[in-house]
Formats: structure tokens, C-alpha cells, sequence
């Protein structure tokens, strides 16, 4: 099973966040808040159109990113302030990796049963977002979207895992 938590989809989150896009309705707020620093949205009337198309395809190439599913590499940095969004990265990234730490009170080991399960039944891999509370959805046939919330709470981890599949 991967855990993963795919630096496109960070740094899309910080942009749409401090930007206050008003894109992927369904995806709640950043968690925690990023630190907007000194971004400031540009005034290209685009940007909302490139946000949602590169969130498309960042999704698309979860499994192997692309230089071209980070919007640095893609658009540029103008309008994101480069040490604000390193030091929320690293945020998001150290609270994942002090809950693997603690093996034996990571996910992996309090549900190895129910992962076991989903796995056998497609899950290849779950895919952490640093969002506001419990959210998940499906991508694709063998992936889960969840947010950080979702996953380090087993009481909302658990049920997602063993409906998986069936």
C-alpha cells in the first residue's frame, strides 16, 4: 500500500488558498492555513481556467508527476512568495511523517487488517491531502483521496477502507 502526498497537489492547494481562487468547490479548505506571505494573485483572468486543468491532470499522473503538473514549472512563480509556500510544505510533510514514526499508532498498523482486505480487493494506494476535516473520494479504480484528518482518525479511516471494492 502507498501513502503518498504528491508535491503537485500541495502546491496546487497552497496557490488556490492564498490566491482565494474560487476553483475545486469540492475540495475543502488547506489544513492548516498556509501563511500567504507576500502572494498575491496575478491579474491574468486565466489563472482560475490553468488551476482547474493542471488539478485535472496532477490527478491524472498521481502515480508518475510530471514536471508539468506543478504550477511553478508550468505558469512561473509570479504572485507566490517562494519561502512561504516551502516552509507550508514542510509543515504538511512533517505531520505525515511524525504519525509514521509512531508505528504503532500509524494507520498502517491500527487498520493493517482492513488495508489488508482493500488491497486484495484494488486498492493500490491512498493519497493525502492537507484539507479541513474528514473528506475522501475515489481516483480512479485503486485510489483514495482523503484528507490528513481522514487519515490519522481511524474511526473515519476505517469505514472508507472496508467499503472499498465491494
Amino acid at each position: 500500500m502507498i501513502i503518498d502526498v504528491p508535491k503537485p497537489l500541495i502546491e496546487l492547494l497552497f496557490v488556490r488558498d492564498v490566491w482565494g481562487l474560487p476553483v475545486g468547490r469540492d475540495l475543502p479548505a488547506a489544513d492548516p492555513q498556509p501563511d500567504r506571505g507576500g502572494s498575491t494573485r496575478p491579474g491574468r483572468p486565466e489563472v482560475v481556467a490553468q488551476w482547474e486543468e493542471l488539478w485535472t491532470s496532477a490527478l491524472e499522473h498521481l502515480a508518475a508527476p510530471t514536471d508539468d503538473d506543478f504550477w511553478g514549472l508550468r505558469y512561473g512563480l509570479e504572485g507566490i512568495d517562494l519561502p512561504s509556500m516551502r516552509a507550508w510544505k514542510n509543515t504538511v510533510t512533517r505531520q505525515i511523517e511524525a504519525v509514521g514514526a509512531e508505528f504503532h499508532h500509524a494507520p498502517e498498523t491500527l487498520l493493517r487488517p482492513e488495508l489488508t482486505t482493500a488491497e486484495r480487493r484494488g486498492l493500490k494506494s491512498l493519497i493525502l491531502l492537507p484539507v479541513q476535516g474528514p473528506y475522501a473520494r475515489a481516483s480512479g479504480a485503486d485510489q483514495l483521496l482523503i484528507s490528513t484528518t481522514t487519515y490519522l482518525t481511524p474511526a473515519h479511516l476505517r469505514p472508507l477502507i472496508e467499503a472499498f471494492g465491494q
